[in-house]
Formats: C-alpha cells, sequence, structure tokens
C-alpha cells in the first residue's frame, strides 16, 4: 500500500462510495462463472475469486494487485458441488488458509468452512467439515462477510432485506459461531426481499448493502465499530447500472480507495475508484 493510500485510510477520507467513479478496468469470469454472485481477494490484491450458481468456486492472478485489467485465470478451483447446494457467497480468513461458502439449499442457509493447505491457493481446499446453519434468522442468503479478526461474520438476507451478525467465540472457526441478535433491516432503502450483497469498511464503521435489481449501493455508518445495530443510512448511494445491471457480489481494497462489483448479468468483475 502506497504511503498516500495509508494516509487517506487512516484519515477516513475513502470508503466514500457517493465518490465511486467507473475506472473503465474490468475482467470477464464468463468462461468459467457464468454468473457470479460473489467475489473477494486476497490481502496483498494479486489474486481473485468468484462463485455463482455453477459448481466451483475459480481462482484468478492479476499481474498488478488490485487492478482487474490484468487478470487472468489461474486454472485453479474448487468443487463444492455435492456439498453446497446452491453456492452464492464466498469469503475467506485473512491468512488466506480458510475460505468460507455460502449455499442455499430448500428454505435453507448455511456457511461451509474450507482448508487451504497452502495460503491462498484454492486448489488446496479440503471441506473442514464445519458449518453454521443460519436459516433461523434467512432462508435465502446472498452474501457473507467477515471482520478482519475473525470474531464477527455478517450476512446478507434477501427474504428480510436485514444484515445479521453472528460471533466466533473461536475467530476464524465457524463451528463455534452463532447468532450475536443483532441485525439492520435495510428495506426503507432497497424495498423487501431485495437484498443481494453485503461489505464493511475495514475499520468496521461503514456497511454496505446491495440491491440488484435497482443497481444500487447503499451505504449506512456504524456508531460502534462492527456493531451492526448501531447502523444509519448515511445518505449516499452509488448507482452501478451504467456498467452493472444487477449487481451482487461487492468488495473493496484493504485502503477502500477500490471498489469491485460482479454482474451476474454478463460474468464480468469491474472495479472502481473511490476518490
Amino acid at each position: 500500500m502506497s504511503v498516500r493510500a495509508v494516509m487517506v485510510a487512516l484519515s477516513g477520507a475513502t470508503w466514500d462510495i457517493s465518490t465511486a467513479a467507473y475506472s473503465g478496468k474490468s475482467l470477464s469470469v464468463n468462461a468459467q462463472v457464468s454468473n457470479p454472485n460473489s467475489t473477494a481477494f486476497s490481502t496483498d490484491g494479486t489474486k481473485v475469486y468468484t462463485v455463482g450458481g455453477g459448481t466451483a468456486v475459480c481462482q484468478y492472478t492479476l499481474a498488478t494487485p488490485w487492478d482487474l485489467s490484468t487478470g487472468s485465470y489461474s486454472g485453479k478451483s474448487l468443487a463444492v458441488v455435492g456439498l453446497v447446494t446452491f453456492p452464492i457467497g464466498l469469503a475467506f480468513s485473512s491468512d488466506g488458509l480458510k475460505l468460507y461458502v455460502l449455499g442455499q439449499g430448500s428454505s435453507t442457509s448455511t456457511v461451509y468452512q474450507y482448508t487451504l493447505s497452502a495460503p491462498w491457493d484454492i486448489s488446496t481446499g479440503v471441506y473442514a467439515s464445519k458449518t453454521l446453519s443460519i436459516t433461523a434468522q434467512d432462508t435465502t442468503a446472498y452474501s457473507v462477510y467477515f471482520s478482519q479478526d475473525g470474531v464477527h461474520m455478517y450476512v446478507a438476507g434477501h427474504a428480510n432485506t436485514t444484515i445479521y451478525q453472528y460471533t466466533l467465540s473461536t475467530p476464524w472457526d465457524i463451528s463455534t459461531g452463532s447468532y450475536a441478535a443483532k441485525s439492520l433491516n435495510v428495506s426503507a432503502q432497497t424495498g423487501v426481499g431485495t437484498l443481494t450483497g453485503v461489505s464493511m469498511s475495514a475499520d468496521g464503521t461503514k456497511v454496505y448493502a446491495v440491491k440488484a435489481t435497482a443497481a444500487t449501493i447503499y451505504q449506512y455508518t456504524l456508531a460502534t465499530a462492527f456493531d451492526i445495530s448501531t447502523g444509519a443510512y448515511s445518505g449516499k448511494t452509488y448507482n452501478t447500472s451504467a456498467q452493472v445491471s444487477s449487481p451482487y457480489g461487492l468488495a473493496f481494497s484493504l485502503d477502500g480507495l477500490k471498489m469491485y462489483i460482479a454482474n451476474i448479468g454478463n460474468g464480468t468483475l469491474y472495479q472502481y475508484s473511490l476518490l
């Protein structure tokens, strides 16, 4: 990360989606994942991952960190079919040794944990026999996000248009997770049954909700960092329709200067700059 990026991130002058502008950079993943529902990055920005309604998580390499236009398929993937009925969300531990896949079943939503023997190498992944059901909160969850310390997990509940928070008593161990009885209903902005993605700023003071049918991202402020129940709408939005007709997955660079959106409509990931 550059000195400027560090200074901007610390000053809080980033992570503002109302300043977003399309960078003209994108990466087509349609040959591997025709309907990308989610996307995630390695912490150094040299690898990007996506998953959709298919059977596998796929890995791509970026020749220039955080620059989608330099991306290419690495030939590496992890089949999750047979275990995850409909994979629709993914996240990694901060060390790249654990992968989490959110799947939907028949009126069920469950997060599955995998172990990677080589950091960030999806082809070395094996099922860790650990899960966390979130069906009691929402039967059709669409996205999953973890705090960087692995203590907090957040899920975008599509059916109830609500972001739910979970606590892991052992960081990054999904089997120790439980509902924190904290949530944020975003239907006043998105409408009912329309939430398709969730992400958060690195410091846990901002959270973002994605509405695919309106091609819009909404920004919320958390009065207490990482406590979703303290969230309030900031009045800030970003409309993606000029490039992305059906936004689902949402991710940011660690410094908050870049935003990435998975477009289920054409199998492409798009990159934006936050000024």
